[in-house]
């Protein structure tokens, strides 16, 4: 065999050895590494016209940029978080003291008020059918409260991945620019390919987080102030809910307001469910009207590929999936168009 041959393969081999290596060493902080660069693609546009009035002074510029990132979403996040755990702390005394079993029993007792539904429960052992549902909600409960208490008792590793994160955003903001030319000229694909690529990235990430934030903060709201009128029990804690849900494309939100509806109306509560049935109505149509031109639109992809793409990047990935699973469709379908560019002429006398 040639030895220019035995040369190339051994550095190839160890190129890609050595790198698999590192990426497996920095595990642990590829998350915060990814959030970094997610915030440095999305904010540059803002490092740069900063970097103007400081006069060309890059750390000047990062550190007043971070500043006002963790503004913008460090500061909301924390009460967001806040109000959350004290929502949930309420939420698990009033299942720890019992109060679920009177309210439970009572939707039954409305249930007999209905003459059809009052035969189909007639034979239902109410008491131990009720008893239960509060042990079933009970448990549930309690462990989202342990989750909640679990998050508290990780602060110390969450402030670290926040360290990690905003110390690599500084580095990525000062000289991001540099490392993708130079990540351009080092990768084989051709710097024009590369470029597609780098703003697939930038725009899938960018529509996805604008249309998740804005899509769920206007359903929270709006959950929020139905669950209020409708004197749903810690209704901020269950509007803050949907505000997490409606990360899921179309279904999102009814996973709790169709289920206060339902109870309203055994409670023979009816002006409160049309209440909630308004704000469902309301939520589910902003969903379907904004989230299409807000993230389909600018992420350049069908709605289905959003739909699966952020279900499947949740599930493989947990929250950070919101924005890596539509980001690695982005780069499947440009991969696939930069096939069918670069074969066009083959695939064209094939078929």
């Amino acid at each position: 065999m040639d030895f220019k041959k035995i040369q190339s393969y051994t550095l190839i081999t160890a190129l890609v050895g050595i790198t698999l290596l590192f990426a497996w060493m920095i595990r642990p902080y590829i998350y915060p590494i990814f959030w970094a660069g997610v915030l440095a693609a999305l904010f540059y546009p803002l490092y740069k016209k900063i970097l103007l009035r400081c006069h060309g002074k890059a750390g000047l510029a990062a550190g007043i940029t971070e500043i006002i990132i963790v503004l913008i979403f460090l500061i909301p996040f924390i009460g967001i978080v806040l109000l959350i755990i004290q929502q949930a702390f309420s939420v698990y005394k009033d299942v720890a003291a019992d109060d679920v079993l009177g309210q439970v029993t009572g939707y039954f007792d409305a249930l007999k008020n209905w003459p059809i539904l009052n035969r189909l429960i007639s034979s239902v052992d109410v008491a131990d059918l009720s008893q239960r549902l509060v042990s079933v909600s009970s448990a549930v409960t309690t462990w989202a409260y342990q989750l909640v208490a679990k998050g508290g008792q990780n602060t110390a590793r969450w402030l670290f991945q926040l360290f990690i994160m905003l110390y690599t955003l500084y580095y990525f903001m000062q000289d991001g620019e540099k490392l993708l030319k130079r990540l351009m000229h080092l990768l084989p694909l051709g710097d024009r390919y590369e470029l597609i690529l780098y703003q697939r990235f930038v725009s899938t990430s960018r529509a996805t987080l604008k249309g998740t934030l804005l899509i769920g903060l206007i359903q929270g709201t709006i959950a929020t102030i139905a669950f209020l009128i409708a004197d749903v029990p810690a209704s901020i804690f269950w509007g803050m809910i949907m505000v997490m849900l409606a990360i899921i494309p179309g279904v999102g939100g009814s996973i709790v307001m169709i289920p206060a509806i339902v109870i309203m109306l055994l409670l023979g509560n009816y002006w409160q469910a049309a209440v909630i049935a308004v704000g469902l109505v309301i939520s589910s149509t902003i969903d379907n009207f904004l989230r299409g031109p807000l993230v389909g639109k600018d992420a350049q992809m069908h709605p289905l590929f959003i739909f699966f793409s952020t279900l499947g990047g949740i599930l493989a990935f947990g929250i950070s999936g919101i924005v890596i699973g539509p980001v690695i469709t982005a780069f499947l379908l440009s991969l696939w168009q930069i096939y069918e560019e670069k074969y066009k002429t083959q695939l064209e006398t094939i078929g």
